[in-house]
C-alpha cells in the first residue's frame, strides 16, 4: 500500500496552490456564506485517514478486475473477426456485476462504519447533548445502503462493459478496413485488453471505491442523526483538480441532502459529470451544525 504521511514536497505544492487561488477562494466564500476554513494540519489526517481505508480496496478490486479482462480477452480473440453478441454481452455484465457489488459494498460499510466511529468521536465535546453511545452501529442494511449498492453495482457493470466493446467494435473494424490480417486483428485486440488490465483496472477501481466509500460515509453521517453536513476534502497529491482544490481553499461545505456547487451530492459521485468524478481522490469532513 502507499505511504500516506504527506511528504514536504506534497506540503509545499499544495501551499504554492493555495496561494494562487487565494484570491479565487476569498471571493468564492463571499458568496457561499456555508464556508469555514480548515487547517492543513487537519485536512492531511483526514485525507491520510481516507487514503488508509480506501486504498487497500483499490488495490483488492483491480487484482479481481484484471483476471475479468483477462479472460474477455481470449473469448473476444476466439470470435474474431467478429464480436461479442448482445447475449454474450449481457454475460459479461453479469460477471462483472458480482466483483463489482463485491468491493462497493465493502468500499460502502466501510465508510459508513467510519463515519459513526467519527460521529462518535464529534459528540464527545457535547455529552450533555448526545452520548457518544447514543449513536448506533452502521446498519448496511438500510433500504439506501441496499438500493444503492444494487444500482451502483449495475451501472458500473454496464458501463465498464460498454467502454469495452466500443473499444473492441472500433478497432476490428479499422483492422478489417485495412484489410489486415487475423493475426494483425488479434494484436489490436490484444493491445485492448493490455491496456485495461495495466490501466483501466486501477481507474475503474479508484473511481467506484472513492465513490462507495464517500457515498458510505454520507449515509453513516446520515445514520447517525447528529451530523449537519460535510465540508469537500480535496485529496493531497499531484492528480487533484484544480477546482476540487479550489473547492477545499474555499471550505464549501453542504448540509446532508444537498449538493456541491459541481452539482456531485458527494467525492466521486457518478451522478454528475464524469470529469468530476472519475479517479477523483477527495472525501470529506462531518459538521455537525451549520458553520
Amino acid at each position: 500500500m502507499m505511504n500516506c504521511c504527506p511528504t514536504n514536497k506534497i506540503a509545499r505544492s499544495i501551499a504554492i496552490k493555495i496561494s494562487e487561488n487565494e484570491k479565487f477562494a476569498e471571493a468564492y466564500r463571499c458568496s457561499h456564506p456555508i464556508m469555514t476554513k480548515m487547517p492543513m494540519e487537519l485536512r492531511t489526517r483526514i485525507w491520510n485517514k481516507f487514503v488508509d481505508n480506501s486504498d487497500p480496496i483499490v488495490e483488492k478490486y483491480a487484482a479481481d478486475i484484471r483476471p475479468f479482462f483477462k479472460k474477455q480477452e481470449k473469448a473476444a480473440l476466439a470470435k474474431l473477426p467478429g464480436t461479442f453478441s448482445r447475449p454474450e454481452l449481457k454475460k459479461w455484465v453479469k460477471e462483472l456485476e458480482a466483483i463489482n457489488k463485491k468491493h462497493i459494498t465493502i468500499g460502502f460499510n466501510t465508510g459508513g462504519t467510519q463515519a459513526i466511529i467519527d460521529a462518535r468521536e464529534l459528540v464527545k465535546p457535547k455529552k450533555d447533548f448526545i452520548s457518544k453511545q447514543d449513536i448506533d452501529d452502521f446498519d448496511i442494511g438500510s433500504v439506501e445502503a441496499v438500493a444503492f449498492i444494487k444500482e451502483k453495482t449495475l451501472a458500473s457493470s454496464i458501463e465498464v462493459n460498454k467502454t469495452t466493446m466500443k473499444k473492441l467494435t472500433n478497432s476490428i473494424s479499422a483492422g478489417i478496413d485495412a484489410e489486415e490480417s487475423i493475426d494483425e486483428i488479434a494484436t489490436r485486440v490484444e493491445t485492448i485488453f493490455a491496456q485495461a488490465s495495466r490501466s483501466r483496472a486501477v481507474i475503474i477501481a479508484q473511481t467506484e471505491t472513492v465513490g462507495a466509500v464517500n457515498k458510505g460515509t454520507l449515509e453513516g453521517s446520515r445514520q447517525s442523526n447528529v451530523v449537519w453536513g460535510h465540508q469537500w476534502v480535496g485529496s493531497l497529491d499531484s492528480a487533484i483538480r484544480k477546482s476540487h482544490e479550489q473547492m477545499t481553499i474555499a471550505a464549501e461545505a453542504v448540509k446532508i441532502g444537498d449538493r456541491f456547487s459541481n452539482g456531485l451530492e458527494y467525492p466521486g459521485d457518478s451522478s454528475g459529470d464524469g470529469a468530476d468524478s472519475i479517479n477523483c481522490r477527495c472525501t470529506m469532513y462531518q459538521l455537525t451544525e451549520k458553520p
